[in-house]
């Protein structure tokens, strides 16, 4: 099952590979992330709240807000840790999509027993996270920083500290968003305006590869598929002109890049029933949730997602498939170019 949310259409939406339909729930408020619960149902950002969401009943229960003395804040990107703890970000009012309010939000920790640690404040919009294989380095991207940053990482109390950039983003790659590791501790890194997600190294900050997609604001990306070689990106339509809006047809759609020449973590099958089709990034992680947890993608259209999946392997690919199958044209190559 694929999870993701439509922040400004305040939905979150489920797709199922095995029956290709999408179900989703309004959220009355813009949402930013979503992530299973263990005895059923979701957790989920709605707002400034972090709410208990019923699938089955389509009822939201709120469990506890962040950001109280900010009214015009609201959540945005959301994971959970590797050993249960739910790690939120917050941002500013926007002005215009990626034009905020600046240094008003926040990087919180959320304990299952609803325990609110803040680690960050002054941020401005709190985006992508993720954790090392180790558990011991976690990842973190502010976006108008324009940077990937590290930090050391205590799984046990969750603390973090000694923040270090291990990657900055450069000219024409616009801004960072929403992120996802591999089996290497190679980040991806959806990049906002630029039309692409990239593969980094944090050990050496160089770029390895780069996934070009046509559209230009890629908002977020997460591994899933049989064997965890389909990389699924989201992206967004809101704040294109006309002009920009017939030039990138696809935009606000959910895309799946086959990267069938990056290996990934063998274990991941094993948190999942043989029969199970969980196409998001598995890890062994719990917040209210089970250890098949489906994590976060981010959109911020209203256009139907998943309408469209990207076909192609390195070296690139001239076409793409509609979920129907018929075969279409691009407007953009798909290109997944390995770093000299």
């Amino acid at each position: 099952m694929l999870l993701f949310v439509d922040i400004a259409g305040q939905k979150i939406h489920r797709w199922s590979s095995m029956t290709n339909q999408i179900q989703s729930i309004e959220t009355a408020d813009m949402v930013g992330f979503a992530v299973p619960r263990r005895s059923g149902g979701y957790v989920a950002g709605v707002g400034r709240s972090i709410v208990a969401v019923d699938w089955s009943t389509q009822v939201m229960s709120s469990l506890v807000d962040v950001d109280e003395d900010k009214p015009n804040n609201r959540l945005n990107d959301g994971k959970v840790d590797p050993v249960g703890r739910l790690l939120v970000g917050t941002m500013g009012k926007e002005v215009r999509p990626a034009e905020v309010q600046r240094q008003q939000g926040s990087l919180f920790s959320v304990t299952s027993d609803l325990v609110v640690t803040k680690h960050l404040n002054r941020v401005d919009i709190s985006n992508g996270l993720d954790w090392s294989l180790d558990q011991k380095t976690f990842f973190y991207i502010d976006s108008l920083s324009r940077t990937v940053d590290a930090f050391d990482y205590d799984s046990h109390s969750g603390q973090i500290g000694n923040r270090r950039v291990v990657y900055r983003m450069e000219e024409g790659e616009g801004l960072p968003d929403g992120m996802t590791i591999d089996v290497d501790d190679r980040l991806w890194v959806a990049c906002y305006n630029g039309g692409r997600v990239i593969s980094i190294d944090p050990a050496t900050g160089m770029r390895l590869q780069t996934v070009s997609l046509p559209v230009m604001k890629t908002t977020s990306c997460c591994f899933g598929g049989p064997d965890f070689s389909d990389l699924y990106v989201t992206s967004a339509s809101l704040g294109l002109d006309q002009s920009e809006r017939r030039q990138q047809p696809l935009a606000g759609d959910t895309f799946r890049v086959r990267v069938t020449c990056v290996q990934f973590i063998d274990w991941l099958t094993c948190v999942t029933p043989a029969d199970a089709d969980c196409v998001c990034a598995c890890r062994p992680r719990t917040f209210f949730m089970s250890t098949s947890s489906c994590y976060r993608l981010k959109a911020v259209s209203s256009f139907p997602l998943n309408q469209f999946r990207l076909c192609g392997e390195l070296g690139g690919h001239d076409s793409y498939e509609k979920a129907n199958g018929s075969r279409i044209q691009p407007h953009l190559k798909l290109q997944l170019t390995p770093e000299s």
